[in-house]
């Protein structure tokens, strides 16, 4: 150790009431403490790219429910809401993709960074985009449709509206209003730009009018995009518990006699010149995150449900 490390010292301050208490520190529980404040802006920052995707895929749900809504109470603007319907949705629709296409990218760079590009963390998150690939065929379409929306044209060919009655013995008939958006294959082919072999998946699937239909696929896309998430968060959660327990075991230390957690903690590393080097610790990256975890818990489970009023 040089004289320049023999003279650094460590202390934690903390905030209780009205006075300030200087706790000693060791240099090992400072390390520890900047470790963790690395390790959960990433855990943080991990649960709200997920979030993003969800909400903005959220939003895209409420769009077209909106429409049916609409559709429902205001018959006379039925031929503006066609003119305007398709332009709204695609822009919902990009949002949306832009959302995934941000989360697998940016998760991808962020493990390679935190932990080696050739990481058992990198490598499995990168093997749980490629399950998702070849078993969903929502998260393939997207996949696609996301990179040929970005470089060559809009994601939606078409939209409409329908009605269907629905009897029940007892009852007053009802009326079910419904809006759907798709793609036409046919379209797409005529481009010659969009990928050949999601083409012949999407030519199966065409309805009467050579549309196939995209919230469906929507919904297996994000459900997908959870499953990832899922599995890297259970591949990295020792990793970020250790964080946790760090501040957990910091605050609790800093405790006053009557075991008054401290409103204020600041880790400092002393040095000679007098000048310091701090960390604020406290528990809001812990909670905010635990926040995000328990919000989108069922995301995977999306393409699986559905509302209704």
């Amino acid at each position: 150790m040089s004289n320049s490390e023999e003279n650094v010292t460590y202390t934690l301050y903390a905030w209780t009431g009205q006075r300030r208490r200087n706790i000693p520190f060791a240099r090992e529980q400072f390390d520890a403490v900047q470790v963790a404040r690395e390790r959960l802006v990433f855990g943080l920052v991990f649960e709200q790219r997920i979030d993003i995707a969800l909400e903005n895929f959220a939003e895209l749900e409420k769009c077209i429910l909106d429409m049916a809504l609409r559709n429902a109470l205001f018959r006379g603007e039925s031929d503006e809401r066609l003119r305007q319907g398709r332009h709204v949705v695609n822009r919902y629709l990009a949002n949306f993709m832009s959302s995934g296409k941000l989360y697998v990218d940016q998760t991808s760079h962020a493990l390679s960074g935190f932990f080696g590009e050739k990481s058992i963390e990198r490598s499995d998150f990168l093997i749980s985009t490629n399950t998702e690939y070849d078993n969903c065929f929502g998260y393939r379409v997207f996949e696609a449709l996301r990179n040929y929306s970005q470089h060559r044209g809009l994601p939606t060919h078409s939209l409409a509206f329908s009605a269907k009655r629905e009897e029940e013995e007892g009852s007053a008939t009802r009326i079910c209003n419904v809006v759907s958006f798709g793609l036409k294959p046919k379209s797409l082919r005529e481009d010659g730009k969009f990928k050949r072999a999601i083409l012949d998946e999407l030519d199966a699937k065409v309805d009467k009018n050579g549309v196939v239909a995209l919230m469906p696929l929507a919904r297996d896309y994000i459900s997908g995009l959870a499953r990832i998430h899922e599995t890297c968060r259970e591949r990295i959660k020792g990793w970020i518990s250790e964080a946790d327990q760090t501040v957990f075991d910091t605050v609790n230390m800093a405790k006053d006699e009557n075991g008054e957690p401290a409103w204020l903690l600041q880790a400092a590393k002393n040095l000679p010149d007098r000048s310091q080097v701090t960390e604020y610790v406290n528990l809001k990256p812990v909670e905010e995150r635990k926040r995000y975890e328990q919000k989108n818990r069922s995301a995977a489970h999306i393409s699986s449900q559905y509302v209704v009023s």
